[in-house]
């Protein structure tokens, strides 16, 4: 695909995606595996198409491990000294980060780069973990100390800092984007059920709101736009000080969303509840459209894609759902060929447009 740029391609690619709300098969589906064990599930990936999560270690044990797939195999990052651990993202670099327990069963937050898993814990917590990690390095999570107090912090040139909270004793940082701002939940008063979604930019924490009447907010991913989402009522989306819900899927899978990343396009992927436990669907939104994900892979795959996790600037997806012969697995949803071709032959005319303009 020579002479399109790389932000072309992800732009042709996440409308490309949107086109597929018309019935046509546009994915292929493929199964991560596990290290061993019968069951999976995939948490983030950058735009290398690089995945991290977690994984069974065997048959006969509950213990799990995080894990990185690149290229096709699926490596055990290991822990800090204890039975589980668990990547929840990785940046374009190849960093990983997440939590990993140690040989006291305490869990630590973990920067893993270069093939070393590095102890991020302060002195003064009992547990901590990471959840996101920007493209420069900056890492946050939540800090925690015994059952009482949770905070958000985000780690920066080898330096923890404590974001604090809305007013309450317990918060989480979920995502930081390439500008350094952070999205996260917390309590606004002490003891109190009322969790807000905030946004956590240049030195202030903000709360987002909720979507009334519930008094709970949640806010999971932000691309460089500042685009949020997460969860109030249902999946929502926090743009330019607004608050939109993204409703549901059609029935059976419509009592409750929840949106869990967004690209720079703006494409959002989550998942969609119905009212009998375990039976989510797994979506794509985009241009004011949820569209079950399970209408664009060939219904001959024997998938059920329950939860979508996070999708890169390629369109590429990650979650994990059931097979009739594998369970519960991790998978990558990629772009079919024919997706591929369209977006050369789309790439080559806008580029033109471009030049026509350029004169």
């Amino acid at each position: 695909m020579s002479g399109i740029s790389t932000r072309v391609l992800a732009l042709l690619l996440a409308v490309t995606a949107c086109d597929a709300a018309f019935g046509e098969v546009r994915y292929k589906v493929i199964d991560l595996g596990t290290l061993g064990g019968y069951s999976s599930e995939a948490c983030g990936l950058n735009n290398a198409g690089q995945v991290v999560g977690r994984a069974r270690y065997s048959e006969l044990s509950t213990t799990q491990h995080a894990f990185l797939y690149s290229n096709g195999t699926m490596t055990d990052l290991g822990t800090l000294g204890g039975y589980n651990s668990v990547a929840r993202a990785i940046n374009d670099a190849g960093q990983v980060v997440g939590g990993a327990q140690t040989s006291t069963s305490e869990e630590h937050a973990f920067l893993y780069s270069g093939g070393v898993m590095t102890d991020l814990h302060p002195n003064g917590w009992t547990d901590s973990g990471a959840y996101g990690i920007n493209d420069s390095g900056q890492i946050v999570g939540r800090l925690m100390y015994y059952t009482s107090r949770s905070h958000p912090f985000v780690y920066s040139a080898g330096a923890m800092k404590d974001l604090g909270t809305l007013g309450g004793s317990w918060a989480v940082a979920g995502a930081i984007n390439n500008a350094g701002q952070i999205v996260g939940g917390s309590e606004i008063q002490e003891y109190s059920s009322t969790f807000h979604a905030f946004l956590y930019s240049e030195g202030a924490m903000t709360d987002l709101g909720t979507m009334a009447p519930s008094t709970f907010s949640a806010a999971y991913d932000i691309n460089d736009l500042g685009q949020i989402v997460g969860e109030s009522l249902n999946a929502m989306l926090w743009h330019n000080g607004q608050m939109s819900s993204l409703g549901t899927l059609p029935s059976p899978h419509s009592y409750y969303s929840e949106a869990y990343g967004i690209n720079a396009a703006g494409s959002i992927v989550g998942a969609s509840f119905s009212h009998t436990m375990g039976m989510e669907h797994a979506f794509l939104y985009c241009d004011g459209t949820m569209v079950d994900l399970n209408s664009l892979i060939d219904p001959r795959s024997g998938w059920t894609l329950r939860q979508a996790t996070d999708i890169n600037d390629l369109g590429q997806i990650v979650g994990w759902g059931e097979t009739a012969t594998s369970g519960h697995r991790a998978f990558l949803l990629i772009p079919e060929p024919a997706t591929l071709s369209l977006l050369a032959v789309g790439g080559a005319a806008l580029l033109g447009r471009r030049r026509r303009r350029a004169r």
